[in-house]
């Protein structure tokens, strides 16, 4: 393969296995890096779709109004994030949502035309497309029922609840930092309450690898008030 101009384009999942070819092509867009500060304006609502969004960077979110006014956050999109294939394939062409920065960001701002003519050419990076569109929507339903909760070790109590295997064994995700921004907590809360679940005997862990020991008494923390 060349040497390419975006080569974090590489870490993404879903362009993994895919034909050098697709990838170069990928590259050749004309892609645009947009940087965003925290609370900034990406997107209105109403505005056109115009480009396939990669986080490299930070945290967008989705914004939805209920009638009553009060503002509900959908969804939440981190490094290594891509959105909104479920609009362009879905058939929309205008944002039924505000987009907004949650935490500064980085973003490739990839054309949509351009970008789905490459896709349609290869079945592989359709496939990713869909595995990762699946996974998307599984973690981001989770980020939202986290997110519920007020206390971080209530976040973090219902994330190994929802995540681990059925031998009771979890694999944190990347970075601790990136840990922390999926449960929408501050790094030093969520490594102090790690380690207060592993002082009492809730979990034993082992570099990014979790054990739940006792399920039961992460049950009833998240049931506290």
């Amino acid at each position: 393969m060349k040497q390419l101009q975006h080569p974090k384009l590489l870490d993404l999942e879903f362009f993994q296995g895919i034909d050098d070819r697709t990838m170069e092509a990928i590259d050749q867009l004309p892609i645009r890096i947009k940087n965003f500060e925290s609370g900034e304006i990406v997107n209105f609502f109403g505005d056109c779709l115009e480009y396939i969004y990669i986080i490299i960077e930070g945290c967008l979110k989705t914004n939805e109004y209920l009638m009553s006014g009060k503002e509900v956050v959908s969804s939440y999109y981190f490094a290594k994030d891509a959105f909104p294939f479920y609009l362009v394939y879905g058939g929309r062409q205008t944002y039924p949502y505000n987009v907004c920065c949650h935490k500064k960001a980085k973003v490739y701002a990839l054309p949509i035309q351009g970008f789905k003519e490459i896709i349609a050419k290869d079945a592989k990076l359709m496939e990713n497309i869909l595995v990762f569109v699946s996974k998307y929507c599984v973690k981001n339903k989770m980020v939202i029922q986290a997110a519920s909760y007020p206390k971080v070790a209530q976040r973090l109590a219902f994330w190994l609840l929802a995540s681990v295997d059925c031998q009771g064994d979890y694999q944190i995700p990347g970075t601790q930092q990136l840990f922390a921004d999926r449960l929408l907590v501050n790094r030093s809360s969520l490594n102090q309450e790690i380690k207060n679940f592993e002082g009492l005997g809730y979990i034993q862990k082992k570099g990014r690898s979790v054990h739940l020991n006792d399920r039961s008494a992460l049950e009833a923390l998240i049931q506290e008030q």
